[in-house]
């Protein structure tokens, strides 16, 4: 049964939220939404960009790079970070030039590692991206868990998601937060319509969690308690299933990496060490202790 009770209180907190709206007074969701402050390192990487994009002036449209940042809700362009990564590859590189006088080993090392400090830096939003859906990955059964927690007691799709989102303490929340924050701005009319375009992000990752989330939102339409009922208890079903059979892939995908990892980690500098006696030999001095550093701690 539907709560009159809580359906008037809704529809009088959105009362207050137009009326704030129109006086300029920021509303619930607006408030919660900047409460969500993103981590630090994505506020120096915001202002690294900023200062790097005012000294190097480019214009770049990269339309999977400004994925990323839209993203991770990072009010920067393509050509932001990519005249980050060219600023610093060049101060690198003059560097290098400079460690290059002086000895040369160490310099033309320190001219390739900071080519590859450019590709670093230009696939920096990717990862950071990874990154937090890797975070966010470890919060979904929970996620799915407190929207299912609130549905059961009252069947309000917008107090779920914002109840979850005062609840996570990861990558999520802010997702949650933004999911009403949209609607909020009018980029979606609903919050159904807004949920299932954030969905659209899940989709390749966890399919679980799309379908339970699905489930619960179909819930709303149910005629009987019991209905609703299961279909909130086959949402549960199926982000654990889905996510007991994403470990076992997980599992069984590791084997490989770590073969090679014990190979190129352990067994071939063992065998280095054995042989280095005898390249030692036939090459006199031109084994030094600089290059046995170099091979066995750097490269």
């Amino acid at each position: 049964m539907i709560d009159e009770k809580k359906v008037v209180k809704d529809l009088f907190q959105r009362y207050l939220d137009k009326q704030r709206e129109e006086s300029g007074t920021p509303s619930r969701a607006f408030v919660m939404f900047k409460e969500k402050k993103p981590p630090e390192e994505y506020e120096r990487y915001y202002r690294m960009c900023k200062f790097s994009s005012s000294v190097i002036h480019l214009k770049n449209k990269d339309k999977k790079i400004q994925f990323f940042l839209d993203q991770l809700y990072l009010p920067l362009t393509p050509s932001d970070t990519i005249a980050f990564a060219i600023l610093v590859t060049v101060v690198s590189i003059l560097l290098s030039l400079g460690i290059l006088m002086v000895h040369m080993l160490y310099g033309i090392v320190a001219i390739i590692l900071s080519t590859v400090l450019y590709y670093y830096l230009y696939t920096y939003p990717e990862r950071l991206y990874k990154r937090k859906r890797v975070q966010s990955s470890t919060e979904l059964i929970l996620a799915v868990l407190y929207l299912i927690i609130f549905m059961r007691n009252n069947p309000n799709l917008e107090h779920a998601i914002r109840f979850a989102s005062e609840n996570l303490r990861g990558p999520l929340s802010l997702d949650f937060a933004k999911v009403l924050w949209d609607v909020e701005t009018n980029k979606y009319s609903t919050v159904q319509e807004s949920l299932d375009n954030y969905l659209q992000t899940w989709t390749d990752r966890s399919r679980a969690f799309v379908d339970a989330v699905h489930l619960i939102e179909a819930s709303l339409y149910q005629k009987t308690e019991s209905s609703r009922m299961g279909l909130l208890d086959g949402a549960l079903n199926r982000i654990l299933s889905g996510t007991t059979e994403s470990m076992v892939h997980y599992v069984n995908d590791l084997r490989t990496p770590i073969s090679a990892l014990f190979m190129m980690g352990i067994t071939l500098p063992t065998m280095g060490l054995v042989l280095l006696p005898i390249v030692g030999a036939f090459m006199g001095g031109m084994v030094t202790a600089d290059m046995i550093f170099l091979f066995y701690d750097i490269l």
